[in-house]
């Protein structure tokens, strides 16, 4: 048990708002690289189906 209570509740708080920060963070890069990946995927089924209903009103 520390002397000072205030400092020790402030250290204990700095301490806790920085983990939740870096798993905030984390999470976020989570978010953004599945985010970014269906994005990709997303773009490029939309381009398959626009291309290819693009090319049968084309061909047809």
């Amino acid at each position: 048990m520390e002397l000072n209570p205030v400092k020790s509740l402030a250290s204990k708080s700095l301490h806790e708002s920085s983990v939740l920060g870096f798993e905030f963070l984390h999470f976020f890069e989570i978010v953004f690289l599945f985010g970014g990946f269906g994005f990709g995927v997303g773009l490029e089924l939309a381009n398959a189906i626009v291309g290819s209903r693009f090319w049968l009103q084309l061909g047809g």
